[in-house]
């Protein structure tokens, strides 16, 4: 049996499309990547793996 993960990242009025990513696991990689140097607002549930991502003041 194999695990993995769809990432949701829903768009705004710029940016207007949905991008559904998948990884294999829960780490913090995938949206790490995926967001690269992203600078905004970004809203997760409270898995501490997400706070490297929030860590540096660029994303709310």
């Amino acid at each position: 049996m194999r695990e993995g993960r769809i990432w949701v990242y829903i768009g705004d009025e710029k940016n207007r499309f949905t991008v559904f990513d998948f990884t294999e696991s829960r780490k913090r990689d995938g949206p790490k990547s995926f967001l690269g140097d992203f600078k905004g607002y970004l809203q997760a549930d409270a898995f501490a793996g997400y706070d490297c991502i929030y860590a540096g003041g660029h994303v709310h």
